[in-house]
């Protein structure tokens, strides 16, 4: 059985927005507003002022918490389609920082959300992406809170694999531009334990690593196997 994707996607919002018709909505200079943001750059720190909603263009985002003890804890990997900032009050709720360099368009976070008090169809469009944002929460509770760190190793690489098919790109072959300290603070896990358990994919012939940026999936069957498992078969 296939992991769902815990990515967030939806049609662009510069799609959605192309042929309103309201003045000064945030789509007649969609465009010419792309931000371009190199890798390991911030688009904004948890506790800003939220002046702006982000959608990611190209790229890949981390989006994290920070806890009273100091310790990270990354909520998300965003991809393009996913938006950032969404839902949020007056300040940034998490940090977002870029993986790899991005292009991210940025919408004026008060003009945005009067649009979708007035339009019923772009309203719809973003509640699909909040209910698909939930969904993707509770899946990763369940992820951190009940499975093993194979399970967790092997659901994230499902999870890749599934955002390389929403993207129509080979599901096989996954890029990684988040580090083994990225994936071990998104799934609860220790740097070593998370190299550890690629290691142990690799050896048995499920996996091939390229250089730690690139896994190759070679027995999906095994791979969604592991992902599913009550305990380490390895």
């Amino acid at each position: 059985m296939r992991i769902a994707s815990q990515a967030n996607h939806l049609a662009p919002i510069s799609g959605i927005l192309a042929g309103d018709n309201v003045q000064n909505t945030p789509s007649a200079s969609a465009e010419r507003s792309l931000r371009t943001f190199s890798a390991k750059e911030h688009v904004f720190f948890e506790g800003d002022d939220r002046d702006s909603i982000y959608e990611v263009v190209d790229g890949v985002v981390c989006v994290y918490k920070v806890t009273s003890d100091g310790r990270r804890q990354v909520i998300s990997f965003c991809y393009p389609g996913s938006l950032l900032g969404f839902g949020h009050a007056d300040r940034y709720l998490y940090s977002a920082e870029v993986l790899s360099p991005a292009t991210l368009r940025p919408y004026s976070a008060g003009a945005l959300e009067k649009i979708v008090a007035e339009r019923p169809d772009l309203a719809h469009s973003l509640m699909s992406f909040v209910m698909a944002e939930l969904a993707a929460a509770r899946d990763q509770l369940l992820t951190l809170g009940r499975k093993s760190a194979s399970e967790k190793i092997a659901s994230f690489l499902l999870e890749l694999s599934r955002q390389n098919e929403e993207m129509s790109k080979d599901p096989e072959t996954l890029q990684l531009p988040m580090t083994r300290s990225d994936i071990a603070d998104y799934l609860g896990l220790t740097i070593e334990t998370v190299s550890r358990n690629f290691t142990k994919l690799k050896t048995s012939g499920i996996i091939d690593l390229h250089q730690n940026t690139t896994v190759v999936i070679c027995d999906m069957d095994r791979l969604e196997e592991t992902a599913s498992c009550d305990e380490e078969r390895f």
